[in-house]
């Protein structure tokens, strides 16, 4: 039997990701987004006064236009419903503007986050260190089956 050939790459070298996708690409092509994110994909729906309803792609075109939307509901206190259901993407833009705006919130208000798909999931749990203490609950629809 043949010893197993190992070769040496070198940093900055594409040899090592040769057939595969990066991670933040694969994730936004298994729920569905493109890979050029559009701010005209990115729809936010009043779904109360104290709740949205985000359709679409966060990415740092639209970062801003979610920060507006995010901080008018967080201004006052009560806490803020972030319907995720629709997102189909999110990267660290959509983690920074949820962030700031936890940072924002006043007493034990929260920012809780309904039903992200998988993809948007990852994001939030990978993302669960950033010391929101409490700021962020995530709420899943279990009657689904």
């Amino acid at each position: 039997m043949k010893a197993p050939r190992h070769r040496s790459i070198r940093p900055g070298s594409s040899a090592g990701r040769l057939g595969r996708s990066p991670p933040s690409i694969a994730a936004a092509i298994r729920c569905g987004a493109r890979r050029s994110p559009d701010p005209r994909r990115l729809s936010i729906e009043p779904l109360g006064r104290r709740a949205l309803a985000l359709i679409g792609e966060i990415d740092t075109s639209v970062r801003s236009k979610v920060a507006s939307a995010i901080a008018d509901v967080v201004s006052s206190p009560g806490g803020a419903v972030l319907d995720l259901a629709g997102l189909r993407f999110m990267d660290s833009a959509g983690i920074h503007v949820l962030t700031e705006a936890a940072r924002e919130l006043k007493g034990d208000d929260a920012i809780t986050v309904r039903n992200p798909r998988p993809c948007v999931l990852r994001v939030l749990v990978a993302a669960a260190t950033l010391g929101w203490e409490g700021r962020l609950r995530i709420e899943l629809d279990r009657t689904d089956p």
